[in-house]
C-alpha cells in the first residue's frame, strides 16, 4: 500500500512540474532563459530604463516567436506586485535599526533579521509597466516585429485605448516618509519620474511607507503607436492612413509615431505637411515636429515651416524643426532673423522669451556665423542687462547649450557665476562640463567652489572639473 502511495505522490508531483513548465513555456525561451527575464534586464519601467545589449540580441534571436507573448502584455489591463530588496542607498534617510550587543548571538541574529526586512520591499507596478517592456522588445525587434502591425494599428486606433486607472491602480497623494522621518532619495528619483511624465514606484515596506503611481505613463493607443514606429518602415502606410482618422487623439498618435520612425517615414512628409492645417492644434504641432524628426525633402518642407510662425501653437515646433534640419535649412536664415529680432524687442518678456530662445538655438544648428555675428550680441546683452532675474536665466541657458561657440560663451558664464543666485550658479557649473577641455579657463574658478563650504555647489564643481581637466588635482 506504501509503495502506490509513493507512486501516486510521485505522478502527482509530475503533474505539477509539468503544469508550471507548460505555462512558463508559452512564453519563448532563450538560453535557458524565459522572454519576461530578458525583459527584466531594461530595468522596472521608463525611469529605470537601463539598455542591454544583452537582452536586445536575445530578442534578436527570438525573432517573431516574441510577438505573441509582447501583444499579451500591451493587452495587460492589471497592476501586479513583487518582492525585490532594496539597495543601501535608498536605505539612508530611514530610522536606524536596532543594534543588539556584541555578544548576543541571538540579539545578532534577530538584528540580522530586522535589517533584511528592511531592504525587502513589495512593490506594485501598473500595466502600462508592461506596456513600455513590449515597446522596448519591438525596439530590439525592429522589421522582425512586423507580423503584429495588425493587432497595433487596430490597437493604435481604438478611441478608448486612453489612459485609465486599469492601468495604474489607485492613486492616493504620494507619500514619502517613513516613521515620521523624510526619504530624499526616493522623493527625487520620483520627482524625476514626474518631470518626464513617468509613473512613480508604489512600494511598501511592511506597511510603513507608502508612494503611489499619481498618474499613467502612457496610453495603450500611444504606446501601440510608438511601437508601430519602432517595428520601421513597413508601418508607414498603417500611420499614414490613421492620419485621416476622424478622432484627433488618433491623428495625433499618427503623426508623433512617424516622426518618431523618423527617415523611413519620407514618404509621409507630403501628408504631414497637410496636417500642418489641421483643426486640432496638437495634431499640428506634432506634425510640425515629425518633419524636423524625419528630415527629409528640405526644399518643399522649409517653406511649409516658415508658413506656421504665424500659428501661435505651432511656431515652437517649426523652429525647432528647421534646426533640426542644420545647414540644409540655410534658406530659412532671413526668416527666422526676422523673427529673433522682433521677438528681441517684443514687449511681451515672457512670451518672447521662449521663442529668443528656440530662434537663437536653431539658427546655432544652422549656421553658427550667423548665430556668431547676428544672435549673440543680443544674448550677451541681455546677460548683461536683463530684465529680470528670470530672462537672465533663460538667456544662460541657451548659451549652456552653443558649446560650439566655446570662445564667447565661457568668458560670458564665468562673468555670470559671481552675479546670480545660487541654483543658476549651480546650474552654469553643472553645464560647463559640456564644454569639455574648451573651458579651461574656467578651472580657476571651479576649484574655488570644489573647495568651498556649499556641498552641492562643491559636487558639481569636482564632477565639472573632471571633465574639463581629469588631471586637474595633480595641480593643486
Amino acid at each position: 500500500m506504501k509503495k502506490y502511495r509513493h507512486i501516486f505522490v510521485l505522478l502527482l508531483a509530475l503533474a505539477l512540474l509539468g503544469v508550471v513548465v507548460s505555462v512558463k513555456w508559452r512564453e519563448p525561451w532563450y538560453h535557458w532563459k524565459p522572454l519576461s527575464s530578458w525583459l527584466a534586464k531594461y530595468g522596472a519601467g521608463p525611469g529605470d530604463y537601463k539598455p542591454s545589449p544583452k537582452a536586445d540580441n536575445a530578442l534578436r534571436q527570438i525573432g517573431s516567436n516574441a510577438v505573441p507573448y509582447l501583444l499579451k502584455l500591451l493587452h495587460s489591463t492589471n497592476s501586479h506586485s513583487y518582492y525585490t530588496f532594496v539597495g543601501k542607498d535608498y536605505q539612508r534617510g530611514m530610522s536606524p535599526v536596532w543594534t543588539p550587543p556584541a555578544s548576543a548571538v541571538g540579539g545578532r541574529l534577530k538584528a540580522w533579521s530586522i535589517n533584511l526586512r528592511s531592504r525587502f520591499q513589495r512593490v506594485t507596478v501598473p500595466a502600462s509597466w508592461d506596456h513600455w517592456k513590449a515597446y522596448l522588445a519591438f525596439q530590439a525587434l525592429g522589421s522582425a516585429g512586423s507580423s503584429a502591425i495588425p493587432d497595433l494599428v487596430k490597437l493604435a486606433r481604438d478611441p478608448d485605448t486612453n489612459s485609465s486607472p486599469s492601468n495604474t491602480g489607485e492613486a492616493p497623494p504620494i507619500s514619502f516618509w517613513k516613521n515620521d522621518k523624510y526619504i530624499p532619495e526616493f522623493a527625487a528619483q520620483s520627482s524625476t519620474y514626474l518631470s518626464h511624465g513617468y509613473p512613480v514606484f508604489s512600494v511598501s515596506f511592511f506597511g510603513s511607507f507608502d508612494g503611489y503611481v499619481p498618474q499613467p505613463f502612457l496610453s495603450d493607443g500611444e504606446i501601440a503607436a510608438w511601437s508601430l514606429a519602432a517595428i520601421g518602415a513597413e508601418s508607414v502606410p498603417p500611420l499614414m492612413e490613421m492620419l485621416t482618422n476622424s478622432n484627433p487623439q488618433i491623428r495625433c498618435r499618427a503623426a508623433m509615431a512617424l516622426g518618431m520612425m523618423g527617415k523611413p517615414a519620407e514618404p509621409a512628409v507630403h501628408a504631414l505637411a497637410n496636417m500642418l492645417h489641421d483643426p486640432d492644434r496638437n495634431t499640428r504641432r506634432e506634425s510640425a515636429d515629425a518633419l524636423g524628426w524625419i528630415g527629409q525633402q528640405p526644399d518643399f518642407v522649409i517653406p511649409a515651416l516658415i508658413k506656421e510662425f504665424d500659428d501661435k501653437d505651432v511656431e515652437s515646433a517649426a523652429i525647432v524643426s528647421l534646426g533640426a534640419l542644420g545647414e540644409r535649412a540655410t534658406n530659412a536664415i532671413p526668416a527666422l532673423l526676422a523673427l529673433f529680432q522682433a521677438e528681441y524687442n517684443s514687449l511681451d518678456q515672457t512670451r518672447g522669451q521662449y521663442r529668443i530662445e528656440n530662434i537663437a538655438l536653431a539658427l546655432n544648428k544652422i549656421s553658427p556665423d550667423t548665430t556668431r555675428k547676428e544672435v549673440m550680441p543680443f544674448l550677451i546683452n541681455r546677460i548683461q542687462n536683463p530684465e529680470s532675474p528670470w530672462s537672465k536665466s533663460m538667456t544662460l541657458d541657451v548659451l549652456c547649450q552653443m558649446t560650439n561657440q566655446p570662445d564667447l560663451v565661457i568668458p560670458t558664464l564665468l562673468e555670470a557665476l559671481d552675479s546670480t543666485d545660487n541654483p543658476t550658479r549651480s546650474e552654469i557649473v553643472y553645464r560647463l562640463g559640456d564644454f569639455g577641455s574648451a573651458a579651461k579657463s574656467a578651472v580657476p574658478q571651479l576649484v574655488a567652489y570644489s573647495t568651498g563650504m556649499d556641498t552641492n555647489l562643491c559636487r558639481l564643481a569636482t564632477n565639472t572639473l573632471n571633465k574639463i581637466e581629469p588631471a586637474w588635482r595633480t595641480g593643486h
